[in-house]
């Protein structure tokens, strides 16, 4: 019976992970996750008070788009590099690899590849 219940538990996550890659694209739907996730792409992770004002958005509405972020697997959740346990920054997650090509920036997250041409101005 525990057999059963196990392999049961992993097709449940294996078809979460499915879910959550088929919302990705979803996830970037929106101006102000573009420019979050070229911002942390560009710069590392930044702590939220930081990328607010780099995306001119102030802190709440920053922090109501990290959600859909976070569940897909986008963007993680580091500690703050200076120490301070009240501060959160947000980077890509882990498994994002980013690099430059002739075009621009590209992140590349596994099922999906992001690319941001170059900045004009």
């Amino acid at each position: 019976m525990s057999g059963t219940k196990t392999r049961l538990r992993a097709g449940l996550k294996e078809q979460g992970k499915a879910i959550a890659g088929a919302r990705k694209p979803l996830a970037l739907g929106h101006p102000v996750r573009w420019a979050l996730i070229r911002e942390i792409a560009t710069h590392g992770a930044l702590p939220v008070k930081e990328l607010a004002l780099r995306l001119g958005v102030d802190r709440p509405a920053l922090s109501s788009h990290l959600p859909q972020l976070l569940e897909c697997g986008i963007v993680d959740v580091f500690p703050d590099p200076g120490g301070d346990a009240r501060r959160r920054c947000i980077g890509l997650a882990a498994t994002a690899v980013c690099h430059q090509n002739g075009h621009g920036l590209e992140v590349d997250f596994g099922e999906m590849v992001v690319r941001f041409g170059e900045k004009e101005g």
